[in-house]
């Protein structure tokens, strides 16, 4: 190594300003983010309030219970088989009106008639006069197989209402073993209560409806027209009397929904 290569190179010092650090955030962001977390809290303790009212606490555990309970899922059993029980419904419909055509000869030969008079388009007035023809003479049939799905979705909607009931008053969700019937049991339970709903159904809407039709013939009655808030008085009587009856319907439809068959144990 030569003398000349033992002489260190002179180092320049460099001038330079230091590198000042980026700030990402403004000055008045801590304030901001201090003002932010007191809002929330805030907001999270009035919530905490309103959560601890009585009544808000009695429907937030209500719509828990009713979620936990699968609430949704038996009331959308319970719309399936309602959309389902009108096409039944149309079926019987149709096979009632095909017997009275079928009665009444007469009938028949005028609604004919119109079909051909009014419709334009001698094969759409063709086929309408085929339809009902079919329509006719398929009374039977139609009026059968109507019944048919009728008694199906019918049964099958009394039995999702029934255990939708049941599930929902439950103390606990699991089922008991002697709660469990036997299927021929539980079908036959759901058609007798399918009927007896139906029958006290009509009574409740003939009780209303007389209430309501009755009012002006016992104002005439008794010569109590010139009493102006009478009408309304005997309005407020028989919407009384209207739910009374529903309540009545109700209360006794969800005592047979509760009331369970103990199985015997062999």
């Amino acid at each position: 190594m030569t003398q000349e290569n033992d002489v260190k190179r002179p180092i320049q010092e460099l001038e330079h300003d230091p590198i000042q650090k980026i700030e990402t955030q403004p000055h008045d962001a801590p304030e901001k983010n201090e003002k932010a977390n007191q809002a929330l809290h805030s907001v999270t303790t009035l919530m905490q309030k309103i959560q601890r009212q009585p009544m808000v606490a009695h429907l937030i555990r209500a719509t828990e219970r009713f979620n936990d309970r699968l609430g949704n899922q038996f009331g959308a059993a319970i719309t399936y088989f309602s959309f389902l029980s009108m096409i039944p419904i149309m079926m019987v419909s149709f096979a009632a009106a095909g017997f009275i055509l079928a009665s009444h000869p007469n009938l028949l030969e005028d609604i004919f008639s119109k079909i051909l008079m009014n419709v334009s388009d001698p094969t759409l007035a063709s086929t309408l006069k085929n339809t009902i023809n079919t329509a006719v003479q398929q009374r039977t049939t139609v009026g059968l197989v109507g019944l048919g799905i009728a008694l199906y979705s019918g049964v099958n909607w009394m039995g999702n209402l029934r255990e939708a009931i049941r599930a929902q008053s439950r103390d606990v969700w699991e089922r008991k073993p002697q709660d469990q019937e036997k299927i021929w049991l539980k079908y036959l339970r759901d058609f007798i209560s399918l009927i007896g709903l139906l029958i006290a159904l009509i009574i409740t809407l003939s009780i209303t409806s007389i209430a309501g039709s009755a009012q002006q013939m016992i104002i005439s009655a008794l010569y109590l027209d010139s009493i102006e808030w009478l009408k309304p008085a005997w309005h407020l009587i028989g919407l009384a009397i209207s739910i009374f009856a529903n309540y009545l319907l109700f209360s006794g439809f969800s005592g047979d929904c509760l009331a369970i068959v103990p199985v015997k144990k062999r």
